[in-house]
């Protein structure tokens, strides 16, 4: 999924513009790679990949067939995808035999499979790559990526991510309780789950206004999302929305109505604390989970994705 707020206005005024890209796919999802031994818990790290970031957008530097390519880092995706502007711009072919299917908060799109023969990411080889076919809005001015990077690639690796210095280092996938992180830095440590449900999301607890809520961590979603069903539980109500900012959301399979900007009193990550956040409140598939963590918050720590042990760490401080 992906997020993008553009334009500021007054409450109950739609001027708030946002796109989100759901990246479920009914097929292919990521599964927990086959690690080493689980009493191996040595570090081997695989490759560093500079992240460039496009306001809140992450976007990393592949090679595709032979040819420069730029992938959006999507963890809210559950394949790794091509869209039909990508495919074009690589003189990719297509197997009009087989065809993604991917959700998204406005429907569903079905796409057919490029060709794709070789992918690196960084400079590190993806072994049998298996692209799908999808949608990346992109609504800068500068030349759209041409897919997004999903689950599928980065859960069979421990990722070390780090946003606001637009660094990512991939190290060998660890199984052991012992997987901690490269870094010494002060963190909280989050179990991350994916139901069957989630069709491949990774998912942890966080708190908003006290109540512990499952976000699906999105490092595609620019800002921050919470489900309307969520906030009603919150005790936020239609009424209080209406004074809100509302927000156009451009999302896969068309717009979703109904969206809003609305402050609540705190978030806890961890016990990571955020006062006051802006969220984007919003009816999101079950899939989602009850919220979306995006780059808006994970952009100010250090994120370590233990894929394989089911834990994320969180720096506490700046990353």
């Amino acid at each position: 999924m992906s997020v993008s707020l553009f334009t500021s206005g007054s409450a109950g005024q739609s001027s708030w513009i946002a796109l989100l890209l759901l990246g479920t796919v009914l097929a292919g999802c990521a599964e927990f790679p086959d690690a080493q031994e689980p009493d191996d818990c040595s570090l081997q790290h695989q490759v560093a990949i500079e992240v460039t970031m496009t306001r809140n957008v992450p976007v990393v530097p592949a090679i595709i067939n032979g040819q420069q390519a730029r992938l959006v880092l999507d963890t809210g995706s559950t394949r790794t995808v091509l869209s039909s502007n990508g495919v074009q711009r690589l003189q990719l072919p297509l197997d009009w035999r087989m065809f993604t299917v991917s959700s998204g908060i406005g429907g569903s799109e079905r796409k057919p499979l490029p060709d794709v023969k070789t992918l690196a990411i960084g400079g590190f080889a993806i072994r049998e790559p298996a692209l799908g076919g999808g949608t990346v809005p992109w609504p800068f001015k500068s030349p759209p990526p041409d897919g997004r990077l999903g689950n599928d690639i980065l859960a069979q690796h421990d990722v070390d991510l780090n946003l606001g210095r637009g660094r990512m280092n991939w190290y060998r996938a660890r199984r052991c309780e012992q997987a901690t992180p490269a870094w010494m830095e002060p963190h909280a440590v989050l179990p991350m789950r994916r139901g069957e449900a989630a069709r491949g999301l990774f998912t942890i607890p966080v708190e908003i206004d006290g109540q512990t809520l499952t976000a699906a961590v999105d490092t595609g979603a620019e800002f921050t999302a919470i489900g309307t069903r969520a906030a009603t539980s919150l005790g936020i109500t239609g009424e209080m929305l209406d004074q809100d900012r509302k927000a156009t959301v451009i999302a896969i399979g068309g717009n979703a109505p109904g969206a809003h900007l609305h402050r609540f009193r705190l978030m806890s990550v961890g016990g990571i604390a955020m006062t006051e956040p802006d969220l984007l409140v919003l009816n999101l598939p079950p899939e989602a989970g009850d919220m979306l963590l995006g780059a808006d918050f994970l952009r100010r720590h250090r994120v370590w994705f233990s894929y394989a042990a089911r834990r994320m760490f969180i720096s506490r401080g700046p990353g």
